[in-house]
């Protein structure tokens, strides 16, 4: 089905997707101005025709540990298989004291596009923005981090250097999305770029992927704190860097194991 709808959409002339991308970056901005990155998400996944399988909410601490979520300061990490990954996270977090992380070529076009307002809600190297990251969170805001990057193996060095710096207590929360589930969900790649372009589309044309059948992607999830973090960099402190990124790596991965 998607196939024979993505052979419909190639036939979209150039200049309707070029006007389809200046009315979704023109539609955009008032949600990012006003860091209302929910509704923005629930925007995206609606045309994506993507919904995240939440596993934690019929566990009897879901309520509780979502109400963290969205009121304590702390810091969200994810695994990050995909390109969709940040807008199932960001869909489940209603608050808007956020600070994310981007990749440096993602933040260089948000700037662009959006000039000192990237700056209220976007970071791009963890390193020069460290202060930054950690005045937020000392501030009751809530840091949004991938630590392996776009599809990457192990924990990048930043993510010890903030948990380093931040009180003992302050709440770490982590996703994990199915990986399977996010590479069906992407093996479309036309589909899924002509998606997010006719978001916002002023026409009843519904997008490619809303013309096929719903992706669904597990998403689980583990609430924790610094202290647990950093127990484990004290207990490879003699070890190399690399070494203690991956001693995190698989902390995080025994929450999610089966």
């Amino acid at each position: 089905m998607l196939e024979e709808v993505n052979s419909y959409y190639r036939k979209v002339p150039k200049r309707v997707e070029q006007f389809a991308m200046r009315s979704l970056i023109k539609q955009v901005e008032p949600f990012v101005r006003s860091g209302d990155f929910k509704h923005l998400s629930d925007l995206f996944l609606d045309k994506l025709n993507v919904t995240g399988r939440y596993m934690a909410a019929s566990r009897p601490d879901f309520r509780k540990n979502r109400e963290r979520l969205q009121h304590q300061p702390g810091i969200v990490i994810s695994n990050h298989p995909g390109y969709i990954d940040p807008l199932l996270l960001l869909s489940q977090i209603e608050r808007r004291d956020i600070l994310i992380m981007l990749h440096n070529n993602i933040y260089k076009s948000a700037k662009d596009q959006l000039g000192g307002v990237a700056n209220k809600y976007f970071i791009s190297n963890l390193r020069e923005s460290l202060p930054q990251a950690q005045e937020h969170i000392a501030d009751g805001g809530l840091f949004i981090f991938f630590p392996t990057g776009l599809q990457g193996p192990i924990f990048k060095n930043g993510f010890r250097e903030i948990v380093d710096t931040i009180a003992s207590d302050t709440m770490v929360y982590s996703f994990h999305l199915d990986k399977d589930d996010v590479d069906k969900t992407e093996k479309e790649k036309l589909s899924l770029g002509a998606g997010l372009a006719y978001t916002f589309l002023p026409t009843q044309i519904p997008s490619m992927r809303q013309m096929g059948e719903k992706f669904i992607i597990d998403v689980d999830e583990r609430v924790s704190s610094a202290d647990e973090w950093k127990r484990v960099i004290a207990d490879n402190g003699d070890a190399k860097r690399r070494n203690v990124s991956a001693a995190l790596q698989m902390h995080y991965e025994k929450q999610f194991a089966a």
